[in-house]
């Protein structure tokens, strides 16, 4: 298994980004706070603001819900529709309406039950969308229908009402003040907050909105957490339902009308992004106490109630508006991120020196303990850290080279399978991503921090984004020390009269020749041409130089017999050969060192001679 997105750390998770636009939305809420207060203090304040908080309450309970589910890249439009089932069927409990042979049941467990069925409601949603993969905008829609249906079944057309007055504590002010509701919900807000920031259940609802995917392959039962998440945002809105319930006296099928469209509205002004992983519960209770501003301040200052619909539309299109801009901002991201420049690599430098310089650039930025570089080995088929030849750790390395993907474990000792292997004792966290160069992956990256909860995605990226930038220059190092290159150079000059094998050699892929019809030809020239260069350009040179040049010439060129050369240079067998795996390590060197220089300057001009 792979766990690139496994876990979004609190330095991780994505708020959404402040925009200058958000301003605008800062500066409506400002005006309709003061507009708010300046009408409230005609009246009384104290009185308006429980007002305020009463009509808060049951918008605010359910957008929790909403939140959570957003948040996994979800949608819940059944949320309005759950609250009037509720309602009907703990009034028809109550007062023997559904099927009750027993007679009235004992309010405490009529609410009970349905608080049960509401979140059994959400665990199906939940069920259908992961194991029957249906659409959570289809399934929650259709039950939006069903759901209401039922209960108008249920409450016959009619509304249920109570026979008790059981439930009129939960509009009572607490310490005659808040009302029991807005301090309900106050502790939901602050208990959904410290799950998203502090439990695993948090961190898997952000990973499975940044990338449902990679988040299965990390391990995470990403079924089973929807489930739970779905099953949250329907006892939510059963609970919600409840309130209403108590606050009318009775159950009716046309309760929590529009309430989907609220919450949605709210958690998107407040910034979480309607595709996951961005965002959280406090920005949606500002966009419900703007949502419930807007309500009562157009009461305080005499707008007609007609226009309550229109103004709350318009605002669910700025939400989304909003959404949009804030979205764009984000996506932009990456080109700050593709401005931080890499370390430079001189083509003289030793990789050691390369994959240290990328190393320590890593750690001092990001501030994990240990980094190693693994490069894929094209003679062996393995990843190898190049200083030691050894074999990664684990599997995160390799899961991510094989990917192409980021995967990270922020708390590995809890996982079910033993994805890395911790250098030190104190390792809690690891994470590795890939290397990659022309659209091929050649090596990765393993990061490994004794703090939990440490990496993120967004960190990742740039750590990949800046390993790309230099993968150039370490892959050459790469294929230059560890020998490929010279064993690709020396197949090429024996084969050099060998068009087929000239044309499917990797060295060519190298050099970048792209002109396929001439591949070979010009892979030839390109050959005699680093050959020619190895000619002294002076009657005074050595003669070594000179023999150097006629080594190549006779052997690839002339195609002549290795006594023959001998013979010629007066040089014993072995002295040539040795000689001769010199002369082709000056040719490997020009190819590496003009390598840019050459693809360009064979890229496209014909050729006027034959070499052979």
């Amino acid at each position: 298994m792979s766990s690139r997105n496994l876990n979004i750390s609190k330095r991780g998770r994505r708020s959404a980004k402040f925009h200058p636009r958000d301003w605008i939305v800062v500066g409506i809420l400002a005006f309709l706070l003061f507009t708010f207060i300046a009408k409230a203090l005609q009246f009384s304040l104290l009185g308006n603001l429980q007002i305020l908080a009463i009509a808060m309450a049951t918008v605010g309970i359910v957008s929790i819900g909403q939140t959570l589910v957003v948040l996994t890249g979800g949608v819940d439009l059944s949320i309005g529709s759950i609250m009037a089932l509720t309602g009907v069927i703990i009034a028809g409990l109550m007062t023997a309406n559904v099927g009750n042979i027993l007679g009235p049941i004992n309010p405490l467990i009529a609410a009970c039950i349905g608080l049960a069925i509401a979140t059994g409601i959400g665990w199906l949603h939940g069920i259908f969308i992961t194991r029957f993969k249906l659409a959570p905008f289809i399934i929650t829609f259709g039950s939006l229908t069903l759901l209401r249906g039922l209960a108008q079944v249920i409450s016959n057309g009619s509304a249920i009402n109570l026979r008790t007055n059981a439930f009129d504590w939960l509009w009572d002010n607490a310490f005659g003040i808040i009302p029991i509701p807005a301090l309900v919900m106050a502790c939901l807000f602050i208990g959904s907050a410290f799950m998203l920031r502090n439990t695993r259940l948090g961190r898997y609802t952000y990973a499975i909105g940044n990338n449902e995917t990679v988040t299965r392959l990390s391990g995470v039962d990403v079924e089973r957490t929807q489930q739970i998440i779905y099953a949250i945002s329907g006892f939510l809105a059963g609970l919600a339902g409840l309130f209403l319930l108590a606050r009318i006296a009775g159950g009716t099928f046309q309760s929590g009308e529009n309430y989907e469209l609220l919450s949605i509205a709210a958690v998107i002004i407040g910034g979480t992004s309607l595709k996951g992983g961005t965002g959280g519960v406090w920005g949606t209770l500002a966009g419900v106490l703007l949502m419930s501003l807007v309500s009562n301040g157009l009461v305080l200052i005499s707008v007609p109630p007609l226009w309550k619909e229109a103004i709350t539309g318009a605002l669910v299109i700025a939400a989304a508006l909003i959404d949009v801009q804030r979205r764009r901002l984000q996506e932009s991201a990456p080109v700050l991120i593709r401005r931080l420049s890499p370390p430079s690599i001189e083509p003289s430098m030793p990789l050691d020196e390369a994959l240290r310089q990328l190393a320590h650039i890593i750690q001092t930025r990001f501030g994990y303990d240990e980094v190693r570089i693994y490069l894929h080995d094209r003679e062996s088929g393995n990843l190898v850290e190049p200083r030691s030849d050894t074999l990664p750790d684990g599997t995160l390395a390799v899961n991510s080279y094989k990917t192409g993907k980021c995967v990270f474990v922020n708390d590995f000792k809890r996982e079910r399978e033993p994805l890395v292997v911790p250098w030190r004792s104190e390792i809690r966290a690891a994470a590795a991503v890939p290397i990659q160069y022309r659209k091929r992956v050649i090596g990765a990256l393993e990061m490994q921090s004794s703090t939990m909860n440490v990496f993120s995605l967004q960190a990742l990226e740039t750590i990949a984004l800046l390993a790309t930038q230099m993968a150039p220059n370490i892959e050459d190092r790469w294929l230059l020390e560890s020998g490929w290159l010279t064993q690709q150079v020396r197949e090429c000059l024996r084969n050099l009269s060998d068009d087929v094998y000239l044309h499917q050699c990797t060295l060519a892929d190298w050099l970048q020749i792209n002109d396929l019809t001439r591949r070979s030809e010009l892979l030839r020239q390109i050959l005699c041409d680093a050959i020619e260069h190895t000619l002294p350009q002076s009657t005074g040179s050595s003669s070594r130089m000179t023999r150097r040049y006629q080594l190549l010439k006779q052997t690839f060129i002339d195609q002549l017999a290795a006594e023959t050369i001998g013979q010629n240079l007066g040089l014993s067998r072995r002295q040539y050969f040795y000689d001769l795996k010199q002369a082709v390590d000056v040719v490997v060197d020009y190819l590496y060192i003009q390598r840019q220089q050459i693809s360009l300057r064979y890229d496209a001009p014909p050729i006027s001679h034959s070499f052979l």
